[in-house]
C-alpha cells in the first residue's frame, strides 16, 4: 500500500475530509499518480507541451508531498507546460491551490538572467499562469521575493494582489509549501501554508481570449486543484493529506418565513439575521445567506438552546464564520448586534464581530475596517483600524452574564457610534471616524486569520439593520 494510498484510509477513517456545506466543485485535479494527465477534469485532463518545451525537463517523481509528484527544471518557463482551461478554469471565479518544493532558495539568481535583471537581489518565478501576454493571470515570485497574483488585460495590470517581501518564510529550498489564490469579480485573496496574507484592494477581470493554464518554476508540484468558485476566504489548515475532488455541497437554504415574519424582519430594515438553532445559513439576508467557514462548524445545545460553539483549541487558525458585506452591511449607518454566551475558559480580549481585512501591502500587512470585541470582562469596544492600528475607538464599562446569554452590539450613524447592551445604548460618541470602505467579509467570533483573540464560547444569533 503507497503512501497517498495509507493516508487517504486515514482520513477517511477519522471522517475528517468532507467539504463545509456551500463549498465550490472541483473541476481540476492532478495528483501526478499515474503520470501526467489529471486525476479529475470537467474538461480535457490531457497534458500539454509546448513546441517550445524541453520534455526532457518535465517528468513524474516518487518523492512529492503525498506519493507521486511532478518536477519541472529551470528550462521549463512559462507557457511551456499545462492543461487545457475549457470548462477546467473559470476566469471570473476560482481557487487554484498546489504544493510547491523550489529547488533553490530565495536569493538564487539565474545565469541566463536578461541584463535588466542582474542587479536585483534574486531570480523570478512564475508559477501558475494562463494567457501569454498581453492576457491573463500570473501568480509569480518576483526578484524581490513579493509573492503576487496578477490578472492583466491588453498589457495592462487591472487586478492584483500580492505580499510583502517574505524572504525564506515561503521560498525555502527543499521545504514544501502550499500556495492559494482565491477570486471573484470583485476580490481576490492569496494564501501562503494557508495563512491569510493579503486581499485585493482593486479587482476588476474580463474572460480573455486564450484555452489554457501552465506551471513552471524550477521545483516539484503535487496536488494542483482549481475549484469552481472561492473555496477559501479565511486562514485555515493546509492539507495535510492527498486533496480530493470535491462535489458541490449545496448550502443549507435558510427557513422558509411566513408573509408575516418576512414583513416583520422587512418593516424593521434588517439587512441580515442569522439563527444558529439551525444552520450557519441566515435565515434572512439582502445579499448572499451562506456562512463560509474554514472547517466543520460545531453546534451544541446550552441552557435549551442550539448555538455555534466557538473553541479556542490553541492551534492557529482557529474556526472561522464569515458572510459576505454586500448587501448585508451598509457603511454609513446600522445596527449590529448579537446573542452570546462566553465559556469559563474565555481569555481577553475577544473578537465579537469583525468587518476588517488586510490591504494589499505595501509595506507590511495591514488591516482596515472596524470590529466589536472585548477588552476585558467588563468593558465592550468598538474599534476603527486602519494600517493595522485603532485610529478611533469607543469603548464602555457591562456587566456581562457568565452564566447565561448577553445582547451585545453598537450603531453606527455617519460618525456617531453607539455601544449598546440589552438594546440600550451604554456608551457613545459624536464626531468619530468610519473606516472609508468595508471588506468584503465580515466575521462572527473572530476575525479573517483566525487569530487567538477569538471568542471562547457560543453565539446564539446575530442581526444587522439599516438603522
Amino acid at each position: 500500500m503507497n503512501m497517498r494510498i495509507a493516508l487517504w484510509m486515514m482520513v477517511l477513517l477519522a471522517g475528517c475530509c468532507r467539504p463545509a456545506p456551500g463549498a465550490p466543485p472541483t473541476t481540476f485535479l492532478a495528483d501526478f499518480e499515474r503520470g501526467l494527465d489529471a486525476a479529475y477534469a470537467a474538461g480535457d485532463p490531457k497534458a500539454f507541451f509546448s513546441v517550445r518545451a524541453p520534455r526532457a525537463g518535465v517528468r513524474q517523481v516518487a518523492d512529492g508531498r503525498f506519493g507521486r509528484g511532478l518536477f519541472l527544471d529551470r528550462n521549463v518557463r512559462e507557457f511551456m507546460f499545462g492543461y487545457d482551461s475549457i470548462s477546467n478554469f473559470c476566469y471570473e471565479r476560482g481557487t487554484v491551490e498546489f504544493w510547491f518544493r523550489p529547488e533553490h532558495d530565495s536569493d538564487y539568481k539565474c545565469d541566463d538572467d536578461p541584463d535588466w535583471m542582474k542587479s536585483a537581489a534574486a531570480s523570478s518565478f512564475t508559477l501558475f499562469s494562463t494567457a501569454e501576454p498581453p492576457y491573463g493571470y500570473r501568480l509569480n515570485k518576483n526578484q524581490y521575493n513579493y509573492l503576487s497574483f496578477i490578472y492583466s488585460y491588453s498589457y495592462q495590470t487591472k487586478a492584483q494582489v500580492g505580499t510583502i517581501p517574505l524572504e525564506k518564510l515561503f521560498w525555502e529550498k527543499g521545504v514544501w509549501s502550499h500556495f492559494a489564490v482565491a477570486w471573484d469579480e470583485d476580490e481576490a485573496r492569496l494564501f501562503i501554508n494557508g495563512r491569510l496574507i493579503a486581499c485585493a484592494d482593486h479587482w476588476a477581470v474580463k474572460k480573455p481570449f486564450d484555452d489554457r493554464f501552465f506551471l513552471s518554476g524550477w521545483g516539484t508540484f503535487d496536488d494542483v486543484r482549481i475549484s469552481d468558485g472561492k473555496l477559501y476566504v479565511s486562514s485555515f489548515t493546509p492539507p495535510d493529506a492527498p486533496l480530493q475532488a470535491l462535489k458541490n455541497v449545496p448550502t443549507p437554504p435558510p427557513p422558509e418565513l411566513t408573509a408575516a415574519e418576512q414583513a416583520g424582519l422587512e418593516q424593521d430594515k434588517t439587512l441580515f439575521y442569522a439563527d444558529y438553532s439551525r444552520s450557519a445559513t441566515a435565515v434572512f439576508a439582502r445579499g448572499a445567506p451562506a456562512g463560509v467557514s474554514n472547517r466543520q462548524l460545531e453546534f451544541e445545545e446550552i441552557d435549551g438552546a442550539r448555538a455555534l460553539r466557538l473553541r479556542r483549541g490553541g492551534v492557529l487558525p482557529e474556526a472561522t464564520l464569515g458572510y459576505s458585506s454586500s448587501d448585508n452591511i451598509c457603511r454609513f449607518i446600522g445596527t449590529m448586534e448579537l446573542v452570546a454566551r462566553l465559556a469559563s475558559t474565555n481569555a481577553w480580549p475577544a473578537v465579537l464581530f469583525d468587518c476588517s481585512d488586510l490591504e494589499n501591502p505595501v509595506v507590511r500587512a495591514q488591516r482596515q475596517g472596524m470590529r466589536l470585541v472585548l477588552k476585558d470582562a467588563g468593558t465592550l469596544e468598538w474599534q476603527n483600524l486602519a494600517r493595522d492600528r485603532v485610529v478611533a475607538s469607543v469603548s464602555a464599562p457591562v456587566k456581562l452574564n457568565h452564566d447565561g446569554w448577553n445582547r451585545l452590539g453598537f450603531a453606527w450613524r455617519g460618525s456617531e457610534i453607539t455601544l449598546l447592551q440589552d438594546g440600550r445604548p451604554v456608551g457613545q460618541a459624536v464626531g468619530v471616524p468610519l473606516p472609508y470602505k468595508l471588506p468584503g467579509y465580515f466575521f462572527i467570533g473572530s476575525d479573517s486569520q483566525g487569530t487567538t483573540n477569538m471568542l471562547e464560547g457560543w453565539i446564539k444569533s446575530v442581526e444587522i439593520f439599516k438603522k
